[in-house]
């Protein structure tokens, strides 16, 4: 049988999708397109304390290795990429000590767009985040690149969170899975970002792990052949 819709179902119908995305996108009934969460602005930085933990059984003399270091990430300046879009290059500044003096590690760079914030990190492009902003919104954050589909889930949007003793009154948390087996492999990250601020607390793991069947009945941590684990934690950052 046909179904015929009059007009005035037809602007119900619409309205009711709009409204219903709306709800979606909003805290308390406020839109939260969320780009103020990913600072993009001249002179500003970040900085970060840095602990690392690396297996490598390729070297039986050191088959972990743990390094503390400070990163200082600077928006440089503004360029034009490939695609028009305004892009900040992103000096990435390192000490080895409190007293030590900063150098320069490497440059990334970043930007951000009507739909994503990315940033380009060892020549690999990641969406850190997809607007607008909401719980439960799921991307492929490897997208332009070749690593391989992991997942970025948004969750605690609007939350505080606590780094250092300083609590962010406004956050948004970004989970990043990609493979993951229990026996194999863990390949997991989280990345907080505040209101006004951007990046205050990131965290990664990417390893691999014997499955030689005398190792099976120990724990994954203790399971570990290569790869690497990291925790960067905001310790100053200007503006303030």
């Amino acid at each position: 049988m046909k179904k015929f819709y009059t007009p005035l179902f037809l602007l119900f119908l619409t309205t009711a999708t709009i409204l219903s995305s709306c709800k979606e996108d909003t805290i308390d009934g406020t839109l939260v397109q969320g780009y103020e969460y990913f600072p993009t602005e001249q002179g500003r930085y970040n900085q970060f304390a840095v602990d690392s933990i690396q297996w490598d059984d390729f070297d039986p003399n050191n088959p972990i290795d743990t390094f503390t270091f400070d990163i200082r990430e600077v928006n440089d300046s503004i360029l034009l990429d490939n695609s028009g879009d305004s892009t900040v290059r992103l000096e990435r500044l390192r000490r080895d000590s409190a007293n030590g003096a900063w150098y320069i590690k490497d440059v990334w760079s970043m930007k951000q767009t009507d739909a994503t914030a990315e940033k380009v990190e060892e020549n690999e492009r990641f969406i850190k985040l997809r607007f607008p902003l909401k719980d439960g919104k799921i991307w492929n954050g490897n997208y332009y690149n070749t690593i391989g589909n992991w997942d970025y889930e948004i969750t605690n949007l609007g939350k505080p969170f606590t780094v250092n003793g300083v609590t962010f009154p406004e956050t948004v948390t970004v989970i990043q899975t990609g493979l993951n087996d229990p026996l194999i492999n863990k390949q997991k990250g989280k990345e907080v970002y505040a209101k006004g601020v951007g990046l205050i607390y990131r965290e990664l793991m990417i390893t691999e792990a014997y499955t030689d069947p005398q190792y099976l009945n120990l724990p994954y941590d203790q399971r570990i052949r290569v790869g690497f684990k990291m925790t960067m934690k905001l310790t100053d950052y200007n503006p303030q």
